[in-house]
């Protein structure tokens, strides 16, 4: 089963910074509960730090890939593939970023050796007085597509921030 969760950042606001404190221990336990073999996370606030650190606390159980916002990694954005490697193939991955902090793609054996292509999003807010950035992004994520036709996902999914 594939799934989305937008965690809103890292950790809950007053808990601190911490790994401990983070919301990914949540994450593990529905990972776990729920049979979700490969969990998309829009606004995961990660950096090549926390998700090493995060790798490590649940080496059993995930394979993270990541694309961070480039200018405010901790604090905007950010999207996440989580591989629970109980349930799914985590081993030979391919990842694709997109869009930096918006877009990432991964790719991976399913099953009966078949391949997947997954898609995460975390699309920019759209509001009446911009909209702008939004159609920005999906038109890279247009452009994306024509020029790189091999990376045609199967699944797509995340935070479209359609209101």
């Amino acid at each position: 089963m594939v799934s989305c969760l937008n965690i809103n950042g890292f950790s809950s606001a007053g808990s601190g910074d911490g790994i401990h404190n983070s919301k990914w221990g949540h994450i593990n336990q529905l990972l776990r509960t729920s049979r979700t073999g490969i969990l998309i996370v829009s606004e995961a606030h990660l950096t090549e730090r926390r998700c090493e650190e995060l790798e490590n606390l649940f080496a059993r159980r995930m394979r993270i890939s990541f694309t961070a916002n480039p200018d405010n990694p901790t604090g905007k954005g950010g999207v996440a593939i989580v591989i629970n490697k109980q349930l799914a193939n985590w081993q030979n991955i391919q990842t694709k970023e997109v869009v930096p902090g918006r877009a990432l793609l991964l790719r991976t054996k399913w099953h009966d050796d078949k391949i997947i292509t997954i898609l995460g999003i975390y699309a920019p807010n759209v509001s009446s007085n911009n909209s702008s950035e939004s159609a920005e992004f999906f038109t890279a994520l247009h452009d994306f597509f024509t020029t790189h036709p091999e990376w045609h996902p199967d699944y797509m999914g995340g935070d479209l921030n359609f209101v």
